[in-house]
């Protein structure tokens, strides 16, 4: 930091750094000012930190205590006849799941704090702090003043998962966890299932969700139909007469509705309307205890925000936004992060040591004590690097220990030495956060060592500290409970609500605001699709296939197939190669050079948005490919019906006319000056029909 300031400031004169004060964060806590000295008074650490002084406190009348409680360590015997037992024992695997044991001396370390925390809370332990007003108050201990304190994130997510389970609120300090969470990989699930509805085991997992919460017996009832098919053209056909609010109903009814506008609607406006029409931020809410409630509720919101960041919300194609979610999952690096969640709710805080330099609680716990900090010295870059100096005075590569010589084997000592400090001012910074009570917990399958040796040594030195096998020492109490507790002491009843408010409200079908060229599909046009089982894929597919080989620069058919594979979830490879096929027959075509291998033009565009306001009414579409030269543009958009016939060819061309209409009109309020041509190309007849329109 000094050189840093100095290079900056680009000047001979000293820079002079004031730190802290080692003094005066312990002058202010009584609960840990006795311990801290009876902790740094050890003859070990005397050796590496002899400058240390003697802690003492301003505030003697403060309350509070420090608690050191024996390490979590499993029953090496016990868990071995367990395992023994497990492997003995005969079962059915399919009617009887493997047990699993999965507690471990951490987990009971994180149901041991969540004991302690519940304790605290449900005993009203009084604090002293201030009011809004800035007066000096007491008032029972709530959940926003206890902070959790570890040395790193890698075992974080053991305590947050205890906190959940005992329903207390929590703010994480997880990173990159955002995708996750149960609600969002059932989200993710849900637009999977509108994308490719024959994925039976994601239909499974939307069904069972709180989106529609349908039962073990829903679900057998479907998988038990008579019907032929997957699941989703069973749900659609099913005959049993159910309710409108019955889950089968109500995904029967919704299902189809969100998969029309998969290629209507940006994918956030989609994600928008499911929200708003399957009421899912409530559902998951009311599906959860009420500590977890905004955080559900904010990591909902934040898969909203996110289709939002991606290109900026103007790609609207849900398989490119699947694919990025997916891309997310590999790159641990760039995974979201979960929103933080503090307004209206009082939470306990998780965070790093680290990271609550500066800050402080009524109430630390320090968990993980005895996870020791690993410092690998072998195979390592070796940098004496003084603070006044402007260069380093070393820079070695050390390879192993037994090739290291008498003076550098000194220098390694230093830096040991070091280090050591580092992590005892680590220790020091944790023990000092708490204003009034500490508590102090770790877990270990070994012999005690760290930190937590060293609390421990100093507990004992201390009389009558020894309480069942923890170690706790108390400073003064307070006289009287405070008005504030009283109220604290007053049930509240939960109200009663009739059940018929718990229904939807009936809205009437609202007047279309919006009209979709790409989605207008007549009568005769739809007697073609039915009899193309697969002509919805097949129709992505292609699109998506000449959109990726007619870029610049443009994509091979190999990338194009392993892109689309990962977009679609196909596991039809010779399906998709004939598709594939057709897509770069249309692409290769001498015939259409001028529209994939344009030689003078300004601009080429593929897949463009277009968004309007007609009579009142939205218009929204995706043009496939617009050329634009100097006196002309080109408009064209693919068919992809299986149609070889010249006479329906044409009438296809006279459905589209409207559809081409709205394009042309978009276009033409970009461009008001230009001719527009637009025309229909077929790839399975590889025929391109001008239309005019």
């Amino acid at each position: 930091m000094q050189r840093c300031i100095s290079s900056c400031l680009k000047t001979a004169f000293t820079v002079s750094i004031i730190a802290g004060d080692e003094r005066r964060d312990a002058s202010r806590r009584t609960a840990t000012a006795e311990t801290v000295t009876a902790v740094f008074k050890q003859d070990e650490i005397q050796r590496c930190m002899p400058e240390f002084a003697d802690h003492n406190t301003h505030l003697q009348q403060l309350p509070g205590s420090v608690s050191v409680y024996p390490l979590c360590q499993l029953d090496q015997d016990t868990a071995q006849q367990t395992d023994d037992c497990a492997a003995t024992a005969l079962r059915n695997p399919l009617l009887a799941p493997r047990v699993i044991d999965t507690r471990t001396a951490r987990t009971d370390e994180a149901r041991l704090i969540a004991d302690q925390i519940d304790n605290f809370v449900n005993e009203q332990t009084l604090i002293s702090t201030t009011d809004e007003a800035g007066n000096d108050c007491v008032r029972p201990i709530e959940y926003g003043d206890i902070m959790i304190l570890m040395r790193n994130r890698t075992h974080i997510g053991i305590y947050e998962s205890v906190l959940r389970d005992r329903g207390i609120p929590f703010t994480g300090s997880q990173r990159g966890s955002l995708l996750d969470n149960q609600e969002i990989q059932d989200l993710e699930k849900l637009l999977d299932s509108l994308v490719a509805p024959f994925n039976n085991l994601s239909i499974a997992q939307v069904l069972k969700s709180p989106i529609f919460a349908a039962s073990d017996a829903d679900l057998m009832s479907l998988a038990q139909a008579p019907k032929q098919g997957k699941w989703y053209q069973r749900l659609l056909e099913l005959d049993i007469d159910l309710d409108n609010d019955h889950p089968i109903s109500r995904a029967a009814r919704l299902l189809p509705r969100w998969r029309k506008l998969v290629d209507t609607v940006p994918v956030h406006d989609l994600l928008d309307r499911i929200y708003a029409e399957g009421n899912i931020i409530q559902r998951y809410a009311s599906s959860v205890p009420a500590s977890q409630q905004q955080r559900v509720s904010a990591n909902l919101l934040r898969l909203l925000e996110l289709s939002l960041e991606l290109d900026s919300g103007r790609y609207p194609s849900l398989s490119h936004f699947l694919h990025h979610l997916r891309s997310l999952r590999v790159h641990k690096d760039g995974r979201p992060d979960e929103p933080v969640v503090t307004e209206g709710q009082s939470s306990v805080r998780l965070m790093t040591i680290h990271a609550s330099k500066g800050l402080e609680a009524p109430m630390v716990v320090l968990a993980d004590c005895d996870n020791q900090g690993k410092h690998n010295n072998a195979y390592t870059a070796l940098v004496d690097w003084p603070a006044q100096h402007q260069k380093p005075v070393r820079f070695q590569l050390i390879t192993g220990q037994k090739s290291i010589d008498q003076t550098t084997a000194e220098i390694v000592r230093r830096k040991q030495m070091a280090q050591q400090r580092e992590e005892l001012n680590l220790l020091y910074v944790a023990l000092t956060r708490a204003r009034q009570y500490l508590l102090v917990s770790g877990s270990a399958c070994r012999d005690k060592s760290g930190w937590f040796e060293y609390l421990e040594t100093a507990m004992k030195s201390r009389p009558n500290t020894d309480q069942g096998n923890a170690y706790h020492i108390s400073f003064g109490h307070y006289k009287q409970r405070p008005a504030a507790d009283i109220e604290h002491d007053v049930t509240q009843q939960a109200p009663v609500v009739d059940p018929r408010l718990t229904r939807p409200i009936a809205v009437p079908a609202a007047v279309e605001q919006m009209i979709a060229p790409s989605q207008r599909i007549h009568e005769d046009q739809r007697a073609y699709a039915s009899q193309d089982a697969d002509g919805s894929r097949r129709g992505m597919v292609i699109h998506r296939a000449l959109d990726l080989m007619s870029r610049r620069p443009p994509l091979t058919a190999d990338q194009v197939r392993l892109q689309i594979r990962q977009e679609s979830s196909m596991t039809d490879n010779v399906e998709l190669d004939h598709w594939l096929d057709e897509a770069c027959q249309t692409l290769n075509d001498v015939k259409f050079e001028h529209i994939f291998k344009p030689t003078d033009h300004q601009k080429v565009l593929n897949e463009l948005p277009v968004l309007y306001r007609d009579d009142g009414k939205t218009v929204f579409g995706l043009i496939d490919r617009l050329i634009v030269n100097e006196n002309s543009i080109t408009l064209i958009d693919y068919k992809t019906h299986q149609v070889d016939d010249d006479a329906q060819l044409d009438k296809l061309a006279r459905e589209f006319s409207r559809q081409l209409s709205l394009y042309k009109t978009g276009v033409s309020k970009l461009w008001p000056d230009i001719q527009i041509y637009s025309g229909l190309l077929f790839t399975h007849s590889a025929r391109l029909l001008w239309v005019d329109c």
